[in-house]
């Protein structure tokens, strides 16, 4: 478990090194709709409550790191799911909204083999998605 705490950190810190973030912001005041890889809509962070969330920002055309961090996403499933550790909901939001459509994320995901049971592949309007980065 240890191991799997320093490497989502070291992720999380590597991806933030480039520019400092404001950390005063409740995420929980906003309320994002969604879409994910099936067409449901995912209401986003209210569907996230009382869960342990790993979220990711993906474009299913990338061609180097994408598919790098999803792979470092599933080891990090599987062994959450071999240590029993209850209520881990992992996302992968595409910020490619012109491309990423719902059947595209399904595909990328099926191509993968990826356990789907906790993991949801998310898209949404181009505004809403900037709006959700920021």
């Amino acid at each position: 478990m240890k191991k799997l705490i320093i490497f989502a950190t070291l992720i999380f810190f590597a991806a933030g090194c480039a520019k400092k973030f404001p950390l005063n912001e409740d995420i929980s005041k906003n309320s994002f709709t969604l879409t994910d890889q099936n067409g449901n809509p995912f209401r986003f962070p209210e569907e996230l409550k009382n869960k342990i969330s790993v979220v990711g920002f993906i474009y299913t055309n990338c061609p180097d790191i994408c598919p790098l961090n999803t792979r470092n996403l599933k080891l990090i499933q599987e062994k959450v799911k071999a240590e029993h550790i209850p209520d881990v909901q992992f996302l992968s939001i595409s910020f490619d909204t012109d491309t990423d459509s719902t059947k595209i994320l399904k595909e990328y995901a099926e191509i993968r083999n990826l356990d789907l049971s906790n993991w949801k592949f998310l898209t949404g309007n181009k505004s809403t998605i900037d709006s959700l980065i920021k």
